[in-house]
């Protein structure tokens, strides 16, 4: 992280964390330190007393400081943001700048071990991909984190061992954060269960980073080969994406989000599937983003496309046999084959269904008004609306999505979740294979 005569921007908030963090940063030789203190402007008097706190403590340990203050509500409003998400915006955007200004090579900021697990439970309970169980990266870019591995009891008892001086942001306490909930109710709940499970988690991460690392040269590769600027986005080559094993495919929309908007932030597992189930049209992403699509190409986008046409379609299924969706390039195909022994782990992609609960003719259409079916693992029905509600699939994509029938009901809405009344079970003697491709 550090070598000799770097120029360091120590991020300081006052909190325990950051103060420690400052402290052990001006013992360490060779480095010039600067600390950097932001004013959100959001806990009013409160935050002035971080200010002077932070002020009095870089003065006794003889540490330049540079204090910033920003209207954090204000531009969340602004924005459309949480307050977390504004505040983060706003901070590492002064990092940069203050760091370029002082020309510091590095950004210490100070999240600690605790933090790490927190974002990990926090990504899983969102839905995030490989990159995300990597949990918060000790070094990317210009910025460090000194304490990634330090526990913050580890971090109390050095304030208390070394009278370092620090507030507590009484925010932190207050569970209507989603982080703190997680810290304080979700975890707490699962060490009862399990005391060892924050030391196994941080293990997860470290070895979910090395199979990252070693699956993201393959990706960069892929990228320069598939990506291509595109105006005020990415374009994605879609008959080289679909090429590729599906288990990447995934990979190369987070790599085209990420070359575009710098991070993956509020981008969840579901995004990136709506993304590679889009035949055209568009559709929302959070931060601001769009994903466009047409035969030939995906475009991650800054700029809102224009409004689609209405889809609707239907067609007749064969079986065996297999059909392709108005030359968007999106195939479904059906076969008779024997019950496999693992059918339950099968991906979203593939459907299989008890040959002898399918009745008529197959069809493969569009979603119509008042569509319902049961959802694999329910008893009741739903209505199909409900259910793209449930999965964050946003208004413009729902009509392009396939829905398999027979002559009396949904068997599957294909990418998504097959009928429960078509499953198979102990008495299946022959399955009928869905594929979506």
């Amino acid at each position: 992280m550090l070598s000799p005569g770097d120029r360091v921007l120590a991020a300081v908030s006052g909190g325990p964390d950051s103060m420690a963090m400052l402290h052990f940063l001006s013992c360490f030789p060779g480095i010039r330190l600067t600390a950097l203190h932001i004013n959100h402007r959001i806990r009013g008097r409160e935050a002035d007393k971080d200010s002077r706190l932070v002020k009095e403590y870089c003065k006794t340990l003889g540490v330049p400081l540079i204090t910033r203050s920003f209207d954090v509500p204000l531009h969340a409003k602004r924005k459309k943001l949480s307050l977390e998400e504004a505040g983060r915006q706003v901070r590492y955007r002064i990092f940069e700048r203050e760091a370029k200004r002082k020309k510091a090579k590095k950004i210490a900021v100070a999240h600690n071990a605790d933090d790490n697990v927190e974002t990990f439970v926090m990504r899983l309970m969102r839905g995030t991909g490989l990159k995300g169980l990597c949990g918060i990266p000790p070094v990317r870019g210009k910025i460090i984190r000194p304490l990634i591995d330090v526990w913050k009891k580890e971090v109390l008892e050095y304030c208390a061992k070394n009278s370092v001086p620090f507030r507590v942001d009484k925010s932190n306490l207050s569970t209507k954060f989603t982080r703190n909930k997680i810290r304080h109710l979700v975890i707490p709940m699962l060490e009862k269960e399990d005391p060892l499970l924050k030391t196994k988690v941080v293990r997860y991460i470290r070895s979910f980073s090395k199979d990252y690392a070693l699956l993201n040269k393959r990706i960069e590769e892929l990228g320069r080969k598939l990506l291509k600027r595109a105006g005020s986005g990415i374009g994605i080559c879609r008959k080289k994406l679909f090429f590729l094993p599906e288990g990447l495919r995934g990979f190369m929309v987070r790599e085209a989000i990420e070359k575009l908007h710098g991070n993956l932030l509020n981008i969840e597992e579901v995004h990136i599937s709506n993304i590679l189930t889009l035949q055209r049209g568009y559709l929302h992403l959070p931060n601001g983003l769009f994903a466009a699509a047409d035969s030939e190409t995906i475009l991650i986008t800054k700029k809102k496309p224009g409004r689609p046409r209405t889809v609707s379609f239907k067609y007749s299924l064969r079986v065996p046999g297999y059909l392709e969706i108005g030359g968007s390039g999106t195939r479904i195909s059906a076969e008779l084959v024997k019950v496999p022994r693992r059918y339950k782990s099968a991906g979203r992609n593939t459907a299989y269904l008890d040959a002898s609960k399918i009745k008529g003719r197959l069809t493969v259409r569009s979603m119509r008004a008042g569509d319902w079916f049961v959802p694999l693992g329910m008893n009741g029905r739903k209505k199909l609306h409900d259910f793209f509600i449930d999965l964050k699939v946003p208004p413009e994509e729902r009509g392009r999505i396939p829905v398999v029938c027979d002559s009396e009901k949904i068997l599957w809405v294909a990418g998504r979740r097959p009928d429960d009344r078509a499953k198979l079970d102990r008495t299946s003697k022959k399955a009928l294979r869905l594929f979506l491709s």
